[in-house]
């Protein structure tokens, strides 16, 4: 592999040691035999998929492709902490940290929070040695920010799409770097030397390697019928971009995507052993390397032609009948996905995302991969990483640029071919890149030289194999509504392992799985409902979200409110890098918030438990509630106001926590502003408990000027409570 990174740094005998490889045998051994108890299987969230597939997936007792059996043991074996019941303060600051990092950059998973900015949370609500749960983990940022925080935290990562879980396993593994690096090498080589002649340049003169072609899709004149290609018409070389409108060179008629016919063809599909009728594309562009040297030909000569019907003349490995899988989610019918960008392909199976060279270079991979070795698990990571970019989801932009939307599943009209070695390189460097900074090596050594440890597993969290009142910190990052269709944009990784998303307990706004706000609030619920039960009385749950639609952003206040918890503080999370959406779409959030709330103390609960409440009663409550609420933050030394202090806000609170318990609210709003004025320190429109009002005063002298915040989250309380 040319350019390989230095590795200086890493030790090459890192990794895992025979004693506990050996460990993760007898644990699998374990788990087939919880496999066998129907109860286990009845577990809400249980993934699709045969139990040898879900042994070969699994990694125990740290990774389960399924839900966790051995997590309870653990949680089990932890000491009680003195730090219970004392009171934190939100972390009242905005974040700004950027996604430029190896670790972060190692998979191109949909959505990720960067683990530096995670870990300033951790640290300042965790001790050393306390548990982190992240109960929507997706490629496992939480995991890693408990590695780096100083010192090291134990980690529960739970998702309900194995794909995410397993990815997430492989950033909190330890691996040999030097194994994974040789061991990429012999099977990038193995592959080529069986395969590279299906990238062979056909001119004799200066032989290279093919390592993309680009595909035009075939219009029929609306006016004569002509094949057109949309390549040769449409794509304005000069301005670099493809015009909308393109002539029939033939008749003259002007035609457009919307207004001409795709043409057709029929191909044998031999892996279903059937006719496939499919929409036509032909190569018009290969990307040449010789040496050094890169160039482009066209047009697509006679050889290539040669070589492709070649390639389809060719059995299939026997790892690419893991790519013929039957892509139905509900009632026999495909995803949201296929009626919004797929209407026009008429793709059934995984594999028809791929072309018959792809499909040759992906089935031999998976053959090749020993899964029981964590250095071939790293390997599968880096495959799936770069598996939606070797796939016909890879769009040729008019700049030349290969791009896939993420977050759907779009065929562009012009798309990149790209060689699955060639992409699979460029993966492993970026992971040997990633190691230099800790995937692997340091952040997992030092995390088991301080006895942390990180459990993940795929499941839902409406029902976690977690014991109550277990967990010090939640930090979660909730699907979005209708924004990313998990199951279906995860399904294409989900065929190389063999085991997929259950979608009956898929969080989403779905029209295919018949659910709308009101049932993902619903699930949502189930799940805040579910991390109320296992957070530690008086302790704190982060909830990282982004949508644009306030209906999407009320959902999950309410599913926060009504599972218990109440919303202490609202920050913002700026990524830096915005995604495709939040750059292109008008009115989309550019950065994300950072809802602070926490489960109520025991003594406070325990004031309640009786559902008598009375006026005293409502005092308790904002005492605790004035505790839990930052006392001061300055924002480049101008002292902000406190949306949460003010007598709105805390009202609505008192009510929310006396409705969500089933109690009478025994003050009216009047009554109620006026008990604060009279128990309470008042200044600049907050209320204060005699200590911070001291706290706030001394530093009110130190600025000059204090301002309001540039949103809040709540004008009135949330729409349940009025219904």
């Amino acid at each position: 592999m040319p350019n390989q990174p230095h590795l200086m740094d890493i030790d090459p005998e890192e990794g895992l040691s025979e004693e506990e490889l050996a460990e993760i045998k007898l644990f699998r051994q374990h788990l087939a035999t919880y496999l066998k108890k129907p109860e286990f299987k009845n577990l809400e969230g249980f993934p699709l998929g045969e139990d040898i597939d879900i042994l070969r997936f699994s990694f125990p007792p740290e990774f389960t492709p399924c839900p966790n059996p051995f997590v309870k043991d653990f949680l089990e074996g932890m000491p009680k902490n003195p730090s219970d019941e004392v009171i934190v303060e939100p972390f009242a600051h905005d974040i700004t940290e950027g996604r430029h990092n190896w670790i972060y950059k190692a998979h191109t998973y949909h959505t990720k929070v960067p683990p530096k900015a995670i870990k300033a949370y951790i640290e300042h609500y965790t001790e050393p040695g306390e548990i982190v749960l992240d109960g929507f983990c997706g490629s496992g940022m939480t995991g890693v920010a408990s590695m780096m925080a100083e010192p090291s935290r134990n980690a529960l990562l739970c998702d309900l799409s194995p794909a995410a879980a397993f990815i997430s396993s492989i950033y909190q593994t330890k691996v040999s770097v030097s194994r994974f690096e040789s061991e990429a090498q012999r099977i990038i080589d193995q592959i080529e030397n069986e395969f590279g002649w299906m990238y062979s340049s056909g001119n004799p003169s200066h032989q290279g390697k093919i390592n993309y072609f680009v595909w035009s899709d075939v219009f029929l004149c609306n006016s004569c019928g002509e094949e057109l290609v949309f390549w040769d018409l449409a794509f304005d070389k000069d301005n670099k971009k493809f015009s909308s409108d393109f002539k029939c060179p033939k008749c003259g008629a002007v035609n457009s995507k919307s207004s001409a016919d795709r043409a057709q063809e029929i191909i044998y599909d031999t892996l279903l052993n059937q006719p496939w009728t499919r929409y036509k594309q032909i190569p018009v562009l290969a990307a040449v390397d010789i040496g050094s040297r890169r160039y482009n030909k066209r047009p697509i000569n006679e050889f290539d032609l040669k070589v492709l019907e070649k390639v389809r003349g060719q059995g299939f490995p026997d790892g690419s009948k893991k790519l013929a899988i039957k892509m139905l989610f509900r009632d026999g019918q495909w995803g949201d996905q296929w009626k919004n960008c797929l209407h026009l392909r008429p793709i059934t199976h995984t594999h028809q995302f791929f072309t018959s060279r792809q499909t040759h270079y992906i089935g031999r991979f998976i053959e090749l991969l020993d899964l029981e070795i964590p250095e071939h698990r790293a390997l599968l990571f880096a495959g799936s990483s770069v598996l939606q970019k070797c796939s016909r989801l890879m769009v040729y932009n008019a700049d030349g640029i290969g791009r896939v939307q993420k977050g759907t599943l779009y065929i562009s009209s012009v798309n990149m071919e790209m060689k699955f070695t060639h992409m699979l390189s460029i993966a492993v460097k970026d992971m040997l890149r990633a190691a230099k900074e800790g995937l692997w090596t340091s952040l997992p050594s030092r995390a088991k030289e301080e006895g942390t440890r990180r459990f993940v597993w795929s499941g839902s969290s409406t029902e976690l194999p977690i014991p109550g009142s277990s967990i010090d910190y939640i930090f979660v990052d909730p699907p979005f509504g209708a924004n990313i269709p998990y199951s279906e944009v995860n399904f294409l990784w989900e065929t190389l392992f063999g085991v997929f998303t259950n979608t009956n307990v898929d969080a989403v706004e779905s029209n295919i799985q018949n659910k709308k706000l009101n049932e993902y609030q619903d699930l949502v619920e189930k799940c805040f409902l579910e991390f109320y039960r296992v957070l530690k009385s008086g302790k704190w749950m982060t909830v990282e979200f982004h949508n644009s639609k306030n209906t999407v952003w009320n959902a999950i206040q309410e599913a926060l409110l009504r599972a218990g918890f109440v919303i202490a503080d609202v920050r913002t999370l700026d990524k830096k890098q915005k995604s495709f959406k939040q750059a292109t779409t008008y009115g989309a959030v550019k950065q994300d918030l950072i809802i602070s709330a926490y489960k109520p103390r025991r003594e406070v609960e325990k004031l309640f438990s009786l559902a008598i409440g009375g006026e005293e009663r409502v005092w308790d409550f904002i005492r605790d509630h004035l505790l839990h609420l930052p006392v001061i933050v300055t924002n480049k030394g101008i002292l902000e106001t406190i949306p949460e202090r003010q007598a709105y806000l805390l009202y609505d609170r008192m009510v929310a926590f006396h409705i969500q318990r089933g109690i009478m609210i025994p003050l009216s709003a009047s009554d109620f502003y006026s008990g604060l004025d009279q128990r309470f320190s008042k200044r600049d429109g907050m209320y204060f408990l005699p200590d911070q009002v001291s706290e706030y005063d001394r530093t009110r002298l130190k600025v000059d000027n204090i301002s309001q915040l540039s949103f809040f989250i709540i004008s009135s309380f949330p729409s349940y409570l009025t219904r």
